[in-house]
């Protein structure tokens, strides 16, 4: 797999990791003062109307209130986030893929043309070289036969004397 859509899909990972751990810690958070506002109202029940009491519960209310804000905020911007990564990864996956085709076709051309006309025009030159091989290997064979022949001659001179 190509390292940048690697890398992509590493970041896209790694927020989903971290997001996922920070709404778990807040998540625990909020159960942890659900169940204190629980025992708060346990409580209130209990004692009556104790001021001190009641603005307890309201703190707590307005802290579990606010976690689960911050518990949507990053939940949205996560889903942005996501989103965002996925889009990269899809947009470089699509260039890739054509980036690829393209050479794909290109090889595909240069292969055809290769099987189309380059190699039956070297074929065709093979057998008008082999052609012209033989005749010369003809012609040699001849003029071997004829230095043979000419080699065995011996000029006799008569002798003078």
């Amino acid at each position: 797999m190509d390292t940048a859509f690697q890398e992509i899909m590493n970041h896209l990972n790694d927020c989903v990791q971290q997001v996922s751990t920070e709404l778990d810690r807040i998540t625990r958070e909020i159960a942890k003062l659900e169940n204190l506002r629980g025992d708060q109202t346990e409580r209130l029940s209990r004692e009556g109307n104790d001021i001190h009491l009641q603005k307890q519960l309201e703190e707590t209310d307005e802290k579990i209130a606010q976690l689960k804000q911050k518990r949507q905020a990053i939940q949205t911007e996560a889903a942005r986030q996501i989103r965002e990564y996925r889009l990269d990864a899809e947009k470089y996956r699509d260039e890739r893929i054509r980036d690829l085709k393209n050479l794909y076709e290109k090889y595909a051309e240069e292969r055809d043309a290769l099987r189309d006309e380059v190699i039956p025009e070297l074929e065709e030159e093979i057998r008008d070289l082999s052609g012209k091989k033989k005749n010369l290997d003809s012609q040699l064979l001849t003029l071997t036969s004829e230095i043979n022949d000419l080699s065995r001659f011996t000029i006799e001179i008569p002798d003078m004397e």
